[in-house]
């Protein structure tokens, strides 16, 4: 399915595309606008999503594939996908983040719920969450790392930043040294938790 300017109930709102209800599709979703598209309801497919600018949903965006926001990905619940979810800028969620494969933004990620990954975590910004951060692979910010509970790596954990967390804090092994390697990379900044 391919989402143009003159989708049946797109509406020009200036900056921005809105569409009132969902936007559901068996197939994969191209969103080929040339402003963000903000959508009342729903955004959901059994295959990939992907958007040249931003895109925004009130409830979830779900997506059985790949999630691709050139923008931004933003919701006002879940955003879910059966493999890898990009974002040029930022990926924002009322509740989770849940995806198979890795996670990755050119800015900030950052859920009201928890963040589960299969794979791997990368922000160029920070990572946040509310509730617990859990990755397979690792967890590497250019900035700081907040959670709620707790922050759980099947490899590394690397901040610039601080790394803040309510409970737990997991790493998996590294081969190499025989232990975990939990990193803020500016000897100033430190790990505070509670």
């Amino acid at each position: 399915m391919k989402i143009t300017k003159d989708y049946p109930g797109l509406v020009d709102a200036g900056d921005h595309y809105r569409f009132k209800g969902s936007i559901r599709s068996a197939h994969n979703i191209e969103i080929l606008l040339d402003k963000y598209l903000i959508v009342s309801g729903d955004i959901r497919s059994t295959g990939n999503i992907t958007s040249r600018k931003g895109i925004k949903a009130k409830r979830n965006i779900i997506a059985g594939g790949s999630l691709l926001g050139g923008w931004y990905i933003k919701a006002g619940k879940d955003i879910k996908a059966g493999k890898n979810i990009t974002s040029g800028a930022y990926i924002k969620s009322g509740k989770s983040i849940r995806a198979r494969g890795s996670v990755e933004a050119g800015l900030d990620i950052e859920a009201g719920g928890c963040i589960k990954v299969e794979k791997n975590i990368n922000a160029e910004g920070s990572i946040e969450a509310r509730d617990n951060i859990t990755s397979g692979g690792f967890i590497h910010t250019m900035e700081g790392i907040k959670s709620g509970r707790s922050i759980k790596a099947g490899k590394d954990i690397v901040a610039r930043w601080d790394i803040k967390v309510g409970g737990d804090i997991m790493t998996g092994w590294d081969s190499k040294t025989g232990h975990g390697i939990l990193k803020s990379v500016k000897g100033l900044n430190r790990l505070v938790t509670k």
